[in-house]
């Protein structure tokens, strides 16, 4: 287990220095079998940290290892330089707003700040949610390349999110090619009962999705296509200046 760990940490440094590197030179790097090389790279690109643009072509740099190099270089995290700019959308719409980043298959919510109405969507008690039933999982899963998206879900369980209308890979890629036509990601009642969400995606300044910010409320606040759009414009701004926040002149 430490040998492999050691391996793909070293994996990772060689595409940082690199900017690419291929299966058989990451295989003759660390005299290691093709098979071997190819489990470290899938890995890497599981999580983030490298990305490929198609099957056979050399492996890259990922958003996850790109933003981790932006906050070693800030010396924060996503959740302190965002924050602000999410309780301002939250206390704008008065929804209740969030903050996910992609893990895997799943999502995970790093922050989350209540809206001000009556009846409200109150913060998450899991942390982590299957990202193919919620509107912030697709507006991330939405911009990854197609060999990705086909790697992270060829063996996945789809049975975490049974009143999604998504339930195999074929559903995801229709319901993903639906959010970059409208250029927004939707749910209602698929991640829980009775709760609708909007989500954008969050671009570093390289332009990677790096997160994506939701809208969450109950059912009955969504009721028309209307009402989705109407929230939609209204969170646009506040992902603009959390674009706009995390560009190299704000962040240095």
């Amino acid at each position: 287990m430490l040998q492999t760990a050691e391996r793909t940490l070293h994996t990772v440094k060689l595409v940082a220095t690199r900017g690419h590197i291929t299966l058989t030179q990451l295989a003759h790097e660390l005299d290691i079998s093709p098979s071997m090389a190819h489990r470290i790279l899938s890995t890497c690109v599981a999580q983030g940290f490298l990305s490929q643009s198609g099957r056979g072509t050399a492996y890259g740099v990922g958003s996850a290892l790109r933003q981790l190099a932006i906050n070693v270089d800030r010396g924060t995290d996503l959740t302190a330089t965002l924050e602000p700019t999410l309780r301002k959308a939250a206390r704008k719409l008065l929804e209740t707003c969030h903050l996910m980043v992609l893990e895997g298959t799943d999502i995970r919510f790093i922050l989350s700040v209540e809206g001000s109405h009556l009846v409200r969507i109150s913060r998450p008690i899991r942390r982590t949610t299957p990202a193919h039933a919620t509107a912030g999982g697709r507006a991330i899963l939405a911009a990854l390349p197609e060999a990705e998206l086909r790697r992270r879900f060829s063996n996945h369980d789809w049975s975490g999110a049974p009143h999604s209308h998504v339930q195999n890979l074929e559903e995801l890629e229709a319901e993903l090619a639906r959010v970059r036509r409208r250029t927004f990601a939707l749910q209602v009642g698929e991640a829980q009962s009775g709760v609708a969400a909007v989500a954008l995606p969050v671009h570093d300044w390289s332009a990677n999705v790096v997160a994506a910010a939701s809208v969450t409320v109950p059912y009955q606040r969504m009721a028309q296509p209307t009402d989705a759009h109407s929230l939609i414009e209204q969170l646009r701004p506040f992902v603009a200046r959390m674009e706009e926040l995390l560009r190299p002149s704000n962040i240095l």
